[in-house]
């Protein structure tokens, strides 16, 4: 932690890594002592970052406030979270928290080159893919919330098609771990600041990492899909067998098994790709070919009518 020359008391702040906690301020640094009580009244979903704690501005030096008894004419005030942080006691040797035990981001990530246990870190993705479908089905514009110890905080205007993070997509985490989601309506939540991304290129690499391994299960079994309009490949990575699966579905609807055989690939590779494009939505989805009509001859010719047999002689 950084060790600043400022008049601010020690006592709980809220945590400058951003994490929904507070954290000792000891009057000179901060400290690896945090507590879990911090109960904002209002969800926040701005990762809150302190530069420097002498911009904060203090009404007054946090005291500690004696708790009274209500009497019965009397009603408990709300607590908010000024009084919340008068009421902690400084922290114990005995008592405090290890940071890493409480999801301190920079303690236990996962390498990405760390391929163990890959229906575990599959389902991670695809857990936030499904929020994602759900929320562009809702009638009210949705805010998720992703919280996870491998990354910062991501947030997701899903209506708006925005999201905001910290994280690079070149430095995309592949394999996170203990993901959590929280849905809002967003007349309900305060905003982050400023613009957001693009959210395409989330997508694919949420569509694309979160079904390596298997089918999303908003994909109908046997259903064709068709490309309706390109995305921007040069903002997405991509390799030689997606650019090519994605030409296919501009030209003709294909299955996932169909897309598959004539790309030459894999059939996981398809259902990643039609996972990806479809959180995008970017595909046409076609009913499929029953078993029934698979199975069936190929109809007999119509009959030709006067005129064309009248034709037929004199063309011989």
């Amino acid at each position: 932690m950084t060790t600043y020359t400022t008049n601010i008391p020690a006592g709980w702040y809220p945590d400058p890594l951003g994490l929904p906690q507070l954290r000792w301020w000891d009057n000179h640094t901060w400290t690896d002592e945090i507590s879990g009580a911090r109960a904002p009244l209002v969800h926040q979903l701005v990762d809150v970052e302190f530069a420097d704690p002498t911009e904060v501005e203090f009404d007054e030096e946090p005291q500690r406030v004696a708790a009274s008894t209500p009497t019965a004419r009397e009603t408990t005030p709300e607590p908010n979270l000024a009084s919340t942080l008068r009421e902690l006691e400084a922290p114990l040797a005995e008592t405090a928290v290890d940071s890493a035990s409480a999801g301190d981001p920079t303690v236990g990530y996962r390498d990405s080159d760390d391929d163990s246990d890959l229906t575990a870190i599959t389902s991670e993705w695809a857990q936030v893919a499904e929020a994602i479908k759900m929320a562009a089905s809702s009638a009210q514009p949705t805010v998720l919330a992703i919280t996870s110890p491998s990354f910062p905080m991501l947030v997701i205007d899903v209506s708006e098609r925005a999201y905001w993070w910290k994280a690079e997509l070149a430095d995309f985490p592949m394999f996170p771990t203990d993901i959590s989601i929280r849905t809002h309506v967003r007349e309900e939540v305060i905003m982050p600041t400023g613009a957001g991304f693009d959210l395409n290129p989330l997508l694919w690499m949420i569509g694309t990492t979160g079904y390596a391994h298997a089918a999303a299960p908003w994909l109908t079994d046997g259903a064709r899909y068709r490309l309706r309009r390109w995305p921007n490949m040069t903002s997405l990575p991509h390799d030689a067998d997606q650019l090519r699966m994605t030409s296919i579905l501009s030209h003709a609807p294909l299955s996932a098994k169909e897309l598959s055989a004539i790309a030459e690939t894999e059939q996981v590779a398809a259902n990643s790709l039609l996972a990806a494009l479809s959180l995008m939505n970017i595909l046409r989805v076609l009913p499929g070919a029953t078993s029934d009509e698979m199975g069936a001859p190929a109809p007999a010719p119509a009959p030709r009518g006067f005129f064309a047999r009248l034709r037929g002689r004199h063309t011989k």
